[in-house]
């Protein structure tokens, strides 16, 4: 008799929501459900703006014969589409919020969130290392700064390294614009940014 074939494991290997998860999903969740409240009454008052009377007889435009009732008729579409507008326009900021929302929503329920805290929580621990690094870095360091790139620091003070480029320019510069303390040079590199002739 030939075997039944076992369902797939994927339900069984669900992710599973850690204590962080399950906060911000109620989070989110508290979040949203104002939000849909919203979209519910101005969807609600869109569908009062047109009756079925004036929909469903003249949805392509207004009443062709003249006449009290057909101006009134078409008074009366004119002010709801006008209407409709205002409410559209209230509308389109609230879908925006809850695609985000449930988008966030998606995230935390398949591990995507987690995954980012996790790659946040990483980089946080990299600045603050490199942070340090450089308020322990000493005259003849190579450093990474956020705008000249690879630089040797030449003075050092309480709150700023004073930097020098490959031509030789120097300025100090505060500690949070350094990046992280660099590895030694290549020997090319480090001729180039080398003390200067004339005693420097």
């Amino acid at each position: 008799m030939a075997e039944i074939p076992r369902p797939e494991r994927e339900e069984q290997e669900a992710y599973v929501l850690d204590e962080q998860d399950q906060q911000e999903l109620e989070t989110f969740k508290l979040q949203l459900e104002p939000v849909q409240q919203q979209i519910t009454a101005l969807e609600a008052q869109l569908e009062r703006l047109f009756p079925r009377d004036i929909s469903d007889h003249f949805h392509l435009g207004m009443v062709g014969r003249g006449g009290r009732a057909s101006a009134k008729l078409n008074k009366k579409k004119l002010g709801a589409m006008d209407r409709s507008f205002e409410v559209t326009k209230k509308l389109e900021p609230l879908y925006r919020e809850r695609t985000r929302l449930t988008a966030l929503i998606t995230d935390v329920t398949s591990g995507r969130r987690k995954q980012q805290r996790e790659k946040q929580a990483r980089l946080e621990q990299w600045r603050q290392e490199a942070e340090a690094r450089v308020r322990l870095a000493v005259v003849g360091d190579y450093v990474l700064d956020s705008a000249f790139g690879l630089v040797k620091v030449v003075r050092k003070n309480r709150k700023s390294l004073t930097i020098e480029t490959s031509s030789g320019y120097r300025e100090p510069r505060p500690f949070e614009l350094i990046k992280d303390v660099a590895s030694k040079p290549a020997p090319a590199i480090q001729a180039m940014t080398g003390p200067r002739r004339g005693g420097e």
